[in-house]
C-alpha cells in the first residue's frame, strides 16, 4: 500500500478535525466564543496528526490550507468576541439611560387626568358666566343715580365710574379664551412628552428582552436601532 492509498485508508484524524470545525461554526453562533477557540484548537491538532501520515504533495497542501483557516477563524472569532462586548457595553448603557429617561417623566403620567379636570373647571366657569349674563338686571340711568347731574356729564367731577357687571364678565370671558388657548399649549407639550415617554418604553423593551441568542442580534438587526450618546 503506497502513501496515498495509506492516508486514504486511514482518514480518522482528518474527520475529526472536520467534525470539531463544525462544533467551532456551531459555538460562534451561540455566542460561545472561548468555547469556539478550544474547538479550531481541537481541529488544528488533528489537522497536525493527518500531516505525519501522509507525504502526498496534494493532502499536505490540502491540510496545510485547512491549518492556515483555522488559525485565521480564532483571529475572526476573537474579534467577534470583542464586538459582542463592546456592543453589549452599549446596550447596557442604552438600557440605563432608558429608565433615567423613564423615571425622570414618569410623574407626568397622569398629566391627561389633571387637563381634564381643568377644561371641567373652567367649562364650569364659563356656565356660571352665562348665568350672570342672562340674569343681568338692567342699569338704572345715570341721571337717576345719586350725585350725578346732567351739568356734570353724567358724573362726578373728579370720579370714575366703576366698571358694570357686564363689563366684568366680558374680561372674564376674554381672560378665559386666553387661558384656554394657554391650556391647549401645554396639552401640546406634553402630548409630545408622551409620544418622547412611549418612545423611551420602546427602547427600555428592547433592551431589556436583548438576550443576544444569535449572531444577528446583535451584528445585524440592532445596528438600526443603537444610537450611543
Amino acid at each position: 500500500m503506497n502513501n496515498e492509498e495509506a492516508f486514504y485508508c486511514n482518514k480518522g484524524p482528518l474527520n475529526l478535525a472536520h467534525k470539531h470545525g463544525r462544533q467551532a461554526e456551531k459555538k460562534l453562533l451561540q455566542m460561545q466564543f472561548d468555547e469556539a477557540v478550544l474547538e479550531h484548537d481541537k481541529a488544528k491538532e488533528y489537522l497536525l496528526e493527518a500531516l505525519k501520515i501522509t507525504t502526498v504533495t496534494q493532502a499536505v497542501q490540502s491540510l496545510t490550507l485547512q491549518l492556515e483557516y483555522h488559525k485565521k477563524q480564532k483571529d475572526f472569532v476573537q474579534f467577534k468576541k470583542t464586538q459582542h462586548e463592546i456592543r453589549k457595553k452599549i446596550i447596557d448603557h442604552q438600557l440605563m439611560k432608558a429608565r433615567q429617561d423613564i423615571m425622570a417623566t414618569s410623574s407626568e403620567d397622569n398629566s391627561n387626568e389633571i387637563q381634564k379636570a381643568i377644561f371641567r373647571t373652567m367649562e364650569e366657569a364659563d356656565s356660571l358666566l352665562d348665568m350672570l349674563v342672562v340674569n343681568k338686571t338692567d342699569i338704572p340711568p345715570h341721571s337717576s343715580l345719586p350725585g350725578i347731574t346732567p351739568s356734570s356729564g353724567g358724573k362726578p367731577a373728579g370720579t370714575k365710574l366703576p366698571k358694570t357687571d357686564k363689563n366684568v364678565i366680558e374680561e372674564l370671558h376674554t381672560i378665559n379664551i386666553q387661558l384656554k388657548k394657554l391650556i391647549k399649549q401645554l396639552m401640546n407639550e406634553l402630548s409630545e412628552k408622551d409620544r418622547t415617554i412611549a418612545g423611551l418604553r420602546t427602547r427600555l423593551k428592547f433592551y431589556e428582552g436583548s438576550n443576544f441568542s444569535s449572531p444577528s442580534d446583535i451584528w445585524e438587526s440592532q445596528d438600526s436601532t443603537l444610537d450611543p450618546k
